[in-house]
């Protein structure tokens, strides 16, 4: 499996559920930023102060916004296992913020829709960054 060396911001629309989430791999603050606005997701600067100036550490990060959007960011473009995983990591954070926003919270009767909205938003990042 090789992935496409090029950043790319992009939105997983999530067609059952009210939210989009919104995706970018790879991309400076600018490049970012710049998509934000070009997707109106702008509006809501103060809530995406964290995403700006990933610390060297901190590969990846996802919030569910007041707005219901979600943001995932990563900070490079995946090519090892460990950033694989770090997608996942990512991906989780996002299911949950969705089911939170329909007030499902994980337990065994929920772990099947958790478990279809994680495998369908993994096959559309993949889509996306597989080449």
């Amino acid at each position: 499996m090789k992935t496409a060396d090029v950043a790319k911001s992009f939105i997983i629309p999530l067609h059952v559920f009210p939210f989009d989430i919104f995706v970018s791999i790879g991309q400076t603050d600018a490049q970012f930023k710049n998509r934000l606005k070009r997707y109106n997701i702008c509006k809501l600067e103060d809530e995406l102060e964290g995403f700006y100036n990933l610390p060297g550490n901190c590969q990846g990060k996802t919030s569910t916004l007041s707005n219901g959007s979600t943001v995932l960011r990563l900070s490079k473009i995946p090519k090892t296992p460990d950033d694989f995983g770090i997608i996942t990591h990512e991906i989780f954070h996002a299911v949950d913020g969705v089911m939170k926003q329909i007030g499902v919270g994980l337990s065994d009767t929920s772990e099947e829709v958790y478990a279809y909205l994680t495998g369908y938003i993994t096959t559309q990042i993949y889509k996306r960054i597989i080449a």
